[in-house]
C-alpha cells in the first residue's frame, strides 16, 4: 500500500472524528426530554413504516438515475446504483450540501463515466425535484389543507405567495421551452436524443435498414442509386469501442442514405433506404480485392503492445531471474498448462502509476501489471478438458519483484 493511500485514510479518518466530536456536541446541547416527551404519544408502526419510505424513495431514486443514464449506459444496474445512493445521501447528512457530490462520484467511479457527465445528471435531478414539489405546493394552495392549523401560521399567507411564485416560474420554463425554435431545441438536446426521437419517413417502395444499436457512423461505403446486393458492406459504425458492419438486407437499388460520418445515431434509427429489385450481373460496384496476408496497422499495433509482455521481448528481466537460479512466471505457466490451451486475459494492463512514469515506461518494465491471468486445461487427456478446465493466475515477479498492483487487484 503507496504512501498516498495512507495518507488518503489519515484523511478521512481526521474528517470522520471531527465530523462525530461536532455531532457529539449537538447531541449533548440537544433537548432530549422534549424529545422523548413528545415521542412518547408517536405510534411505532408508522414509525417503521416513514423509515421504510425513506429507504424506498432511494430505492426510486436510484431507478430514476438509471433512466438518466440510459442513453449512455444502457446496461446500469438498479441494484449496483442503490449503494452510492445511500452512502451519498449519508455523506449529506453528515456534512451538508457538500455531501451532495458525492453520490455523482461514486456513481461516476461505479459505471465508468466522467464525474462532470454525473454532476450533470444530478442537476437534472434536481429540476425534476423541483417539479415534484412544484405540484406538492399547488395541491397546497389549491386544495384544502392543514398547513393554516400549523404552528405560526402567519407564516402560511407567505408560503402560499411563494407557491405562486415557483407555479408562475416553472410554467414561464415550460412556456418558454415550448415556444423556442426546433433549430433552438435541438440544440440544447444531445445527439442522442434527437435522433432516438426523430423518425425519417420510408421513401415509398423501399425498406429501411435500421441501427442495431446506438453509436457512431464511422464510415459510408455505398452511395446513392449504386445497385447493391444481399449481405454487401454499406456502412460501419462504432459502439462500445467495437466496429459493426452494416449490410444489405436484400437486392436492390440504394435510394437514401439518411446518416453520414460522424453522426451519432440511436437503436432502429433508419440509416439507408433500398428499392428491392433483381440485380443484373456485372451491374454491381466492384469491391475491392482485400490481401488476406496483409496486417492492417491497427491489429499489427495490437500484435506489438502483446508481444512486449511475452519473455522473449524481455531478455534483461529474464537474465535477472536466471542470475538467481530461477524461472519466470510464462515459463512455469507454459509447462502447467496443456500445450497451446492458455488463453491469457488483460494482458496489456499496466501499473497505475501514470502521474510519475511514461505510458511507454509503463508498457515497457510492468506488463499486465505483474499478475498473469487466464484460463487453459490442465492434464485435460486424463481427466477431460470440462473437468481440467482451470483459471489460472500467476505473480511476475520480474515486475517490481512481485509487488501487488491496483490492476492485479481488479484481475482477480
Amino acid at each position: 500500500m503507496g504512501k498516498k493511500r495512507y495518507l488518503a485514510y489519515a484523511v478521512v479518518a481526521t474528517i470522520l472524528a471531527v465530523l462525530v466530536y461536532m455531532q457529539f456536541r449537538t447531541w449533548k446541547d440537544f433537548d432530549w426530554a422534549t424529545f422523548w416527551s413528545e415521542g412518547r404519544d408517536l405510534n411505532p408502526i408508522h414509525i417503521v413504516l416513514a423509515v421504510a419510505l425513506v429507504y424506498l424513495s432511494y430505492v426510486l431514486r436510484a431507478v430514476r438515475w438509471k433512466i438518466f443514464l440510459r442513453p449512455v449506459r444502457q446496461g446500469a444496474s438498479t441494484l449496483g446504483l442503490i449503494s452510492p445512493t445511500l452512502v451519498g445521501f449519508t455523506g449529506l447528512a453528515l456534512l451538508g450540501r457538500p455531501g451532495e457530490l458525492i453520490r455523482p462520484y461514486l456513481i461516476a467511479r461505479r459505471t465508468g463515466l466522467t464525474f462532470s457527465s454525473q454532476i450533470a445528471v444530478w442537476a437534472v435531478e434536481r429540476i425534476f425535484d423541483i417539479g415534484g414539489f412544484t405540484v406538492l405546493m399547488v395541491l397546497a394552495i389549491f386544495l384544502p389543507t392543514e398547513l393554516r392549523y400549523l404552528p405560526n401560521p402567519e407564516i402560511y399567507p407567505r408560503l402560499r405567495v411563494g407557491g405562486f411564485l415557483l407555479v408562475v416560474l416553472v410554467a414561464g420554463l415550460a412556456l418558454g421551452k415550448s415556444a423556442a425554435p426546433v433549430g433552438d431545441q435541438s440544440a440544447i438536446r444531445s445527439p442522442i436524443a434527437v435522433a432516438s426521437t426523430t423518425e425519417i419517413e420510408t421513401p415509398e417502395g423501399t425498406i429501411a435498414i435500421r441501427a442495431p444499436m446506438q453509436g457512431t457512423i464511422i464510415s459510408v461505403d455505398a452511395k446513392e442509386d449504386d445497385s447493391v446486393t444481399r449481405g454487401q458492406q454499406l456502412l460501419v459504425m462504432e459502439a462500445m469501442k467495437m466496429e459493426h458492419v452494416i449490410a444489405a438486407t436484400a437486392n436492390g437499388i440504394l435510394r437514401q442514405i439518411a446518416v453520414a460520418t460522424g453522426d451519432t445515431v440511436a437503436e432502429n434509427q433508419p440509416l439507408v433506404f433500398i428499392e428491392e429489385r433483381e440485380i443484373e450481373e456485372g451491374t454491381v460496384a466492384p469491391t475491392a480485392v482485400l490481401d488476406l496476408e496483409v496486417i492492417r496497422p491497427d491489429l499489427a499495433e495490437v500484435l506489438k503492445r502483446h508481444e512486449i509482455g511475452l519473455d522473449a521481448a524481455r531478455p534483461e528481466a529474464v537474465a535477472r531471474r536466471r542470475k538467481t537460479g530461477q524461472r519466470t512466471a510464462r515459463e512455469n505457466i507454459e509447462d502447467l498448462c496443456d500445450p497451446g490451451s492458455f488463453v491469457e486475459y488483460g494482458a496489456l494492463g499496466v501499473a497505475a502509476q501514470r502521474r510519475r512514469r511514461t505510458m511507454e515506461d509503463l508498457i515497457k518494465n510492468t506488463p499486465a501489471d505483474g499478475l498473469i491471468t487466464g484460463h487453459a486445461t490442465i492434464n485435460a487427456d486424463r481427466f477431460g478438458a470440462e473437468r481440467g478446465h482451470c483459471v489460472v493466475l500467476a505473480y511476475d515477479f520480474t515486475v517490481f519483484a512481485g509487488t501487488q498492483g491496483h490492476l492485479n487487484h481488479r484481475k482477480k
